[in-house]
């Protein structure tokens, strides 16, 4: 689904006001898929983290949000990138629900990016809607500073909008190019912003 800034804005101020209204465009869905990621070691040389190919994991039934091709280059960086995983992991299990957990949406998320998620499944349950399918994320471009960081994210998405027959509500857009915004909590990271910057290859 196209997903606009205007369009956002529209669907949360429809999800804060209890306004119900079919033809408002929802926020991005979005799936994953994990193969393996790479970390540079201090050293400077890289190692990969075990993870299941896509061969094996990536389809159009789960909700999981998989790590691909990860370009980071220390510990930080890819504590950032893990925040972000989680992020989305716990935004496709809010739409596979279609269901808010405010305790995994308040760990990993703020502002924004929180919003999103909780509007997103105002949509879905107003249209009797779930979303299918895992998502893979390419990470790259992180920056990181101070309490605050930001990466450039390249998804491969499975994922859809389904009725309760099974059957698609929507096109599927197999990709999307995100642009993501963190901010450090305590010793963690929290999303606070997703702008999505396109859909096509990446």
């Amino acid at each position: 689904m196209k997903w606009t800034r205007a369009a956002a804005l529209a669907v949360c101020l429809c999800a804060l006001t209890g306004c119900s209204d079919d033809d408002a465009a929802p926020p991005p869905t979005i799936g994953d898929d994990s193969s393996t990621s790479s970390t540079a070691s201090s050293d400077g040389s890289t190692s990969e983290r075990e993870s299941p190919t896509p061969e094996e994991q990536f389809d159009d039934e789960g909700h999981v949000a998989m790590p691909g091709d990860i370009n980071v280059s220390d510990e930080e960086q890819q504590a950032v990138v893990d925040a972000w995983l989680a992020y989305w992991q716990v935004r496709m299990d809010a739409f596979a629900g279609p269901e808010v957990d405010p305790t995994a949406l308040g760990a990993v998320a703020q502002g924004d990016a929180a919003s999103q998620v909780v509007a997103y499944v105002d949509y879905l349950e107003q249209n009797e809607l779930t979303t299918e399918g895992d998502l893979r994320f390419d990470v790259s471009k992180v920056r990181i500073r101070g309490s605050s960081a930001r990466l450039e994210s390249c998804v491969a998405n499975q994922s859809v909008d389904r009725r309760a027959n099974g059957r698609a509500a929507e096109p599927l857009t197999p990709f999307y190019e995100f642009q993501g915004h963190l901010t450090r909590v305590s010793d963690a990271w929290a999303v606070t912003r997703v702008i999505d910057i396109g859909s096509g290859p990446c």
